[in-house]
């Protein structure tokens, strides 16, 4: 699919804005709020009903120093990554918001596995990563910027195209994503990854996607 479909399928609602690629991408924020706009495609249709378990935010590492790059270079690429055209720089800066708070903006979405916990009786894993993140690449054929573009933040800054940020990713396995499809179209299949990528300065949940690992 070309960027430029991409940028045709962003729409605003009241403040709101969901961008719909066959279900899989969307933007939204971290308010709560935003949860009865929540799209199915991001985790199961409201009737049906999660085992979660969530006694506490599990400690999961954000950088892995055995499998971390040095500072100032990108991190391997991952089927998180490569799903969404993103690259990840590591820095060692730290966070502005805390990984408890990343995850409750996460669970606080609407999301049963935002916390960690169970679903369908398999335990949620849980792979955290903190850096700048760039998603896209620079424009060709006079286009500036190919990737999501305009990006409204909870604190009114508009983000043109996401560039050199500090994000978080956090990859949730053994879940449940599925990518809506065309009424007439066959079903498509189920991903057991769901990953979340939050902006650290504002705690906004930016975009959602899966992927599927045997």
């Amino acid at each position: 699919m070309t960027q430029h479909h991409l940028r045709r399928s962003v729409l605003q609602i009241s403040g709101l804005v969901v961008l719909l690629v066959m279900g899989a991408y969307i933007i939204f924020s971290s308010d709560s709020s935003s949860t009865r706009n929540m799209p199915s495609a991001v985790g199961t249709p409201a009737a049906v009903t999660a085992d979660v378990s969530t006694p506490e935010i599990p400690v999961t590492s954000v950088i892995d120093a055995t499998t971390a790059p040095a500072v100032g270079e990108p991190y391997p690429s991952t089927p998180a990554f490569a799903a969404n055209d993103i690259t990840m720089v590591h820095t060692d800066a730290q966070p502005v918001t805390s990984q408890e708070r990343i995850m409750r903006s996460i669970a606080d979405l609407g999301i049963p596995w935002g916390l960690g916990g169970e679903w369908e009786g398999k335990t949620v894993t849980i792979q955290t990563y903190y850096g700048l993140v760039t998603q896209g690449s620079p424009g060709r054929n006079g286009m500036l910027w190919e990737g999501v573009l305009n990006t409204p933040l909870p604190n009114g800054v508009m983000l043109d195209h996401i560039e050199n940020r500090a994000m978080w990713i956090i990859d949730y396995g053994n879940t449940q994503f599925m990518d809506s499809t065309c009424p007439d179209c066959a079903p498509a299949p189920v991903k057991n990854h769901s990953v979340y990528l939050i902006d650290d300065e504002t705690g906004a949940v930016l975009l959602a996607w899966g992927y599927a690992e045997p």
